[in-house]
């Protein structure tokens, strides 16, 4: 029997960034079952800037910390994914970009993920760091006048559209929804809607969730 060689930290990472931020614009409330009992969470996004932030320890705090983050119709632009295999076969994630909650203007983040190896193609989000990098970003900064059409569609084609095509044929998992629930009568995830992530832009191609579920 042939052996399969393990995914890429970069394919790793890709492909958990599109899962995890698909869920975050269409059931935010979900999130907490990317995490586990041993998982560290971090939002800065209630906290002022300068202030050391105590993190969210397990999957109910965390859950709790999300709820009240109060997340709602978010889009995130993500601009760049860097990745790097770290110890026990984890992959450590950075994630840049912008992020809109609620139709606010959208603000630079960066977001960085440590992602622990349950099994070769199954994962949990062991550490978990957001802040926000600056103020208020208006559109007019988003889009900068100087960026050439050329700069624009150099920046859609970027290679990592190949690399997530090739492991749609090795499925992965990072999201459990069997996790007991933590709030009574919690709907199901939508996995039709899943299918359309149109609000990840520049990085991930739209492509159905890939075996997000476990069991």
């Amino acid at each position: 029997m042939v052996m399969e060689a393990p995914p890429s930290p970069q394919s790793v990472g890709r492909e958990f960034v599109r899962q995890y931020y698909t869920l975050l614009n269409e059931a935010p409330t979900h999130l907490h079952r990317f995490y586990n009992n041993q998982s560290s969470f971090v939002h800065g996004g209630l906290d002022p800037p300068n202030r050391e932030t105590s993190p969210m320890i397990g999957q109910k705090q965390i859950h709790q910390k999300i709820q009240q983050l109060n997340f709602r119709d978010c889009h995130a632009k993500i601009t760049q994914v860097d990745a790097q295999a770290t110890l026990g076969n984890g992959v450590v994630v950075q994630v840049t970009g912008e992020l809109s909650n609620a139709g606010q203007p959208m603000r630079r983040f960066t977001q960085t993920f440590v992602l622990a190896a349950q099994s070769p193609r199954k994962y949990y989000v062991h550490n978990d760091i957001f802040r926000y990098q600056d103020e208020i970003v208006s559109d007019d900064e988003c889009e900068p006048e100087s960026r050439s059409e050329n700069e624009d569609d150099l920046v859609q084609e970027r290679p990592i559209m190949n690399e997530v095509s090739q492991i749609a044929q090795q499925p992965m998992s990072y999201y459990n929804p069997n996790s007991a629930p933590l709030q009574p009568n919690m709907p199901p995830v939508s996995h039709h809607h899943a299918q359309q992530p149109t609000n990840i832009t520049h990085v991930i191609p739209p492509q159905p969730v890939i075996a997000t579920v476990n069991g």
